[in-house]
């Protein structure tokens, strides 16, 4: 793929900083697209969710596809802010990190949206839902995903604090606002020139388990499952929402706290917005550990609301 004079730029200002990212882009302003589109999202599979044969195999960044849910949140706040399709330009994509590895960082996403024409004077809003599927840090390279599948389900030695450090589970001890801000500051950067009416907001993650509650639950066909030990991955969890959180009030741009718009509607609740495993008594076929549709619609919501979009 042809790399573009703007990302060019934009992978400079990863090393130079915003001053230099401004001084930079200045003279290529000829280039930047005129209007751009009122919505880009950027996001993993909290952004895409849908049905779960989207993430059978796709490895962390590896399905080319990006399949896309029509009821993933961006996609239901695009329909509540009566948006015509092509003025949503949506680039998450299964598996997609800030920087980790082999494809879908922050980074080139961002690259996706400006080949496509996203940013420009019409933006209104660009939204960014990462953090989960990196590696921060750590010789210990076992991301959430994996941990979902082998680590929760391992009844005999659990999954807590100490399977953050032997590999089983992800090493939440790196995990930091800093670092998020170095990740991301330069697709920050980028928007601000290119699109300076957009808000930005980073979105936090939904309520999976209770922030401190070492408790994690699943619906199944043969009913609910508890690992009453599974600290290191909600640890890990509560440690990306602080570093969203922080990064945001270290850069400036909005943050939708995702975790409070569905708090009491975690894994372990009655009335969980969060899908199980093949479970019979709700979307069947829901990526685990992702939002119902109806957790999405919350998401949607709030964040019209919230900005006033």
């Amino acid at each position: 793929m042809k790399v573009s004079k703007k990302f060019r730029v934009l992978a400079a200002a990863s090393v130079c900083g915003a001053a230099s990212l401004l001084g930079a882009v200045a003279p290529a302003s000829a280039d930047a697209p005129a209007d751009g589109k009122a919505f880009v999202a950027i996001g993993d599979s909290y952004s895409t969710n849908g049905n779960i044969v989207y993430s059978l195999g796709f490895g962390y960044g590896g399905n080319k596809n990006c399949e896309r849910s029509e009821t993933s949140w961006p996609k239901q706040l695009a329909h509540q802010l009566n948006l015509a399709d092509d003025d949503l330009v949506d680039v998450a994509c299964l598996g997609a990190s800030l920087a980790t590895p082999p494809h879908y960082t922050a980074t080139y996403m961002a690259k996706q949206a400006a080949d496509a024409g996203a940013f420009g004077s019409r933006t209104r809003l660009v939204t960014i839902q990462l953090g989960q599927n990196d590696v921060w840090n750590s010789g210990n390279h076992q991301r959430a995903l994996d941990a979902e599948v082998t680590c929760l389900t391992n009844f005999i030695q659990g999954c807590g604090p100490d399977a953050g450090t032997d590999g089983r589970a992800p090493d939440a001890r790196n995990v930091s606002g800093d670092q998020y801000v170095s990740w991301i500051k330069p697709v920050v950067d980028y928007v601000r020139y290119y699109a300076p009416q957009a808000k930005i907001v980073f979105v936090g993650y939904p309520t999976v388990a209770e922030r401190g509650n070492p408790q994690w639950c699943w619906d199944s066909p043969v009913g609910r499952m508890v690992q009453p030990r599974a600290g290191a991955m909600t640890t890990f969890l509560d440690r990306v929402d602080d570093a969203q959180r922080e990064a945001a009030d270290t850069l400036g741009v909005n943050f939708f706290d995702t975790r409070a718009a569905t708090a009491g509607h975690g894994t372990c609740s009655p009335d969980s917005w969060i899908n199980g495993y093949f479970n019979p008594a709700g979307e069947v076929l829901g990526i685990p550990f992702h939002p119902t549709v109806h957790g999405d619609t919350v998401t949607a919501t709030g964040i019209k609301q919230q900005f006033g979009l």
